[in-house]
């Protein structure tokens, strides 16, 4: 089983540079985040690329999507957060494009559920 919306909420937070900024920084007490919290959340603790060969199998949009934003994920350098520091991070290309990449990932899956 997979927790389809608990996905999209993490995949909400990492593609959002508002909540990313506040949860990043600890300016906001409500939120505590790191780049690499995030990653593990998704990957880690709800089996992100077991849910898409699972639950995107049919989805070639969805599939093909995640599957890009899997191969983002895993070309971060694993020292990348210590290197340039949480307000860094999202000034960084590649940590841009997995936000954005993360936001079409959303929009396919939100239009998934209103097709159903």
């Amino acid at each position: 089983m997979y927790y389809r919306d608990t996905i999209i909420e993490i995949l909400n937070d990492l593609s959002d540079p508002g909540f990313q900024s506040r949860a990043f920084a600890g300016t906001d007490p409500e939120v505590v985040s790191s780049p690499n919290e995030l990653i593990c959340q998704l990957f880690d603790d709800f089996n992100f690329e077991g849910f898409v060969r699972d639950e995107l199998q049919t989805n070639q949009v969805g599939n093909r999507i995640a599957k890009k934003l899997t191969r983002l994920v895993n070309r971060l350098p694993d020292d990348l957060e210590t290197a340039i520091g949480p307000k860094g991070i999202l000034e960084n290309q590649q940590w841009r494009e997995i936000m954005s990449t993360a936001a079409e990932l959303v929009a396919v899956l939100k239009n998934e559920r209103a097709d159903t």
